[in-house]
């Protein structure tokens, strides 16, 4: 879907914190993405990894901060 607008010419950021996850790593990895494992246990495919949630959701805040709310999701029953 990266090719698709609104992604286009964009780099994609995967955060994971299981190994269920590592196939998203090597994916994003291979656009030229930033993978990040929180709280890493052994071997990993992600580029970057982050100790806990706290400290990725501070990391997401500070990078990419735009108003955006963890209320504001739309999965979330109000």
């Amino acid at each position: 879907f990266m090719q698709l607008e609104p992604f286009t010419g964009r780099r994609p950021v995967f955060l994971g914190d299981d190994t269920s996850d590592e196939n998203g790593f090597e994916t994003v990895n291979a656009a030229g993405g930033i993978s990040i494992r929180v709280r890493p246990q052994g071997e990993t495919a992600a580029r970057f990894a982050i100790a806990d949630v706290a400290s990725a959701i501070a990391w997401l805040a500070a990078n990419f901060n735009d108003g955006f709310e963890q209320t504001d999701r739309s999965d979330l029953v109000a």
